[in-house]
């Protein structure tokens, strides 16, 4: 008996697509591969946060224009004036005395040689001549100390707190240029004395002490000779220096 015969299956083939999954599945999703578009909520003006109440807006800058821009000399000069108001109502009592005894001298030798003129008379001019000296002695004393005061009072200020009388008043204050508040005791030392002790020099003393103030005038950063020695600046008191934005000057 012959056995039936078995129907014989063609091969199957895969269709296209099939032989294409690999591939496919290698090409990232269009729908996947398209980044997710974010959005940034911009608050309102009512609802956004304001600073507190007596706290000072920190004003952070970066980029040395920026920096030049935005931190102005704060009325240098004006608080320098207060400051010398202060140092002359302190030492006006010690100029009083050499000049009281100078113009007792002389009344005293005009009642001695009345009638004739002081030049005229030996005596009286050698007497006239040494109570002038006496009172030059007197007065550059009196003029030494002034100068000396006006040094401590400028370094001691600057050093412990930044702030001489006249800035507290014009809310300005000396820090470093690199941002740091504490001046430090020697460079205010040195800023001190380039400002106070400079008049002391002869002849060039005074038109030092004129240029040092006017080179704020054209100094990008407003500085002072004073300051660019001792790498400060003098800023406004609600300013804030950043160093981590701004770094060094």
């Amino acid at each position: 008996m012959i056995p039936p015969r078995r129907p014989v299956r063609s091969p199957i083939r895969p269709s296209a697509r099939a032989a294409r999954a690999p591939e496919l599945a290698r090409r990232p999703s269009p729908i996947s591969a398209t980044p997710a578009r974010h959005t940034l909520a911009t608050p309102s003006p009512a609802t956004a946060p304001r600073p507190a109440t007596g706290s000072p807006i920190r004003r952070t800058v970066s980029g040395r224009r920026a920096r030049i821009r935005r931190w102005p000399n704060g009325g240098g000069g004006c608080s320098r004036v207060i400051d010398g108001l202060i140092l002359v109502l302190i030492f006006s009592p010690l100029w009083i005395p050499p000049w009281r005894t100078f113009l007792r001298t002389l009344t005293a030798l005009a009642n001695q040689y009345p009638g004739t003129g002081l030049s005229t008379v030996p005596a009286a001019r050698s007497a006239v001549a040494t109570a002038e000296s006496h009172l030059i002695g007197k007065l550059f004393a009196v003029g030494l100390a002034f100068y000396l005061v006006a040094f401590l009072y400028d370094w001691v200020q600057h050093w412990r707190w930044g702030q001489t009388i006249g800035k507290r008043v014009l809310r300005t204050k000396v820090v470093k240029a690199d941002g740091n508040p504490a001046v430090g005791a020697g460079p205010a030392c040195g800023r001190a004395a380039i400002y106070a002790l400079s008049p002391l020099v002869p002849l060039v003393g005074w038109l030092f002490d004129l240029v040092n103030e006017l080179w704020l005038t054209w100094d990008p950063r407003r500085q002072c000779l004073h300051d660019r020695a001792a790498h400060t600046v003098v800023i406004k008191k609600d300013y804030q220096l950043s160093r981590q934005q701004g770094g060094a000057w």
